[in-house]
């Protein structure tokens, strides 16, 4: 059996954000799915698994519970269920940049992947700005990206004025899925810089139309996963996100290897402190 996995958010106003997670979670009695959601009064951000018929089934629910739009949610397939355990928690934003509602009342224009693939072979004069943290861009990135070089997100706005950008620089935000840069493409337009475009689906979304065309290394996963390839399977020699040393998942538990993402020996390190 291969178990789907998607990825989406949506956001749109949670009245009661309590009252929805004890509709889902209620939801989920019916439909054995693992992973996680987040609730906040500005939308839901979800990563599941499962048998695709589970999944399928409690997405079109959960959908009509919030009464939104069906979710473009991005795809892949593996042999093994990404995550341990199914888990709902309420907070202040599904994507923490201390800016709670601001993908609600701001909008910045998307820019598709093949898009953004014709822009780059046409060499166009572009500022990509990777805005996930520095681990993550480490591993791997747009070719010519620029990195904020933070720890949370929620410093995307002092780090961004460290870059000392051109109020008519032609920019493009991108992140793992999508969602950071609902935040952080209208940000930056609300700071004066009119040429900004947001990658529709993030990288995710990118490998599945355009593979890993101008794309160089890895890409975290929040998941058991850890970390895919353009052709989005599962790598198996991951640097340790604590020391830079490649060890091979295969010497980890899937527990372990996931969001640690450390070798064996930052992991004892780390337990014995």
């Amino acid at each position: 059996m291969k178990f789907l996995n998607v990825n989406g958010y949506a956001f749109f106003q949670v009245a009661n954000p309590e009252s929805l997670k004890e509709s889902l979670l209620e939801l989920a009695t019916s439909y054995p799915v693992l992973g996680s959601i987040l609730i906040a009064t500005e939308g839901v951000n979800l990563s599941l698994a499962g048998a695709e018929n589970e999944v399928e089934s409690f997405c079109k629910r959960l959908h009509e519970i919030c009464e939104i739009e069906p979710i473009a949610y991005k795809l892949s397939w593996t042999e093994k269920p990404p995550f341990k355990r199914f888990w709902i928690k309420v907070k202040n934003e599904i994507v923490t940049m201390g800016f709670p509602e601001l993908a609600l009342k701001e909008s910045a224009p998307y820019v598709k992947p093949k898009e953004l693939r014709e822009w780059f072979k046409e060499k166009k004069e572009l500022f990509i700005l990777d805005t996930r943290k520095e681990f993550e861009f480490q591993m791997g990135h747009f070719q010519g990206a620029r990195s904020l070089d933070s720890k949370f997100f929620r410093d995307f706005p002092e780090r961004l004025k460290e870059l000392n950008l051109k109020k008519d620089a032609t920019i493009v935000t991108y992140c793992t899925g999508g969602i950071r840069c609902e935040k952080a493409a209208p940000y930056l337009r609300g700071l004066g810089y009119e040429n900004v475009f947001q990658l529709e689906g993030g990288i995710l979304r990118y490998f599945e139309e355009c593979g890993g065309e101008f794309w160089e290394g890895q890409c975290f996963v929040f998941d058991h996963r850890a970390a895919i390839d353009p052709e989005l399977n599962v790598v198996e020699s991951i640097a340790c996100r604590s020391c830079g040393e490649v060890f091979n998942r295969e010497f980890l538990s899937d527990l372990d290897c996931g969001l640690n993402m450390q070798c064996i020996k930052c992991l004892e390190e780390a337990r014995a402190s």
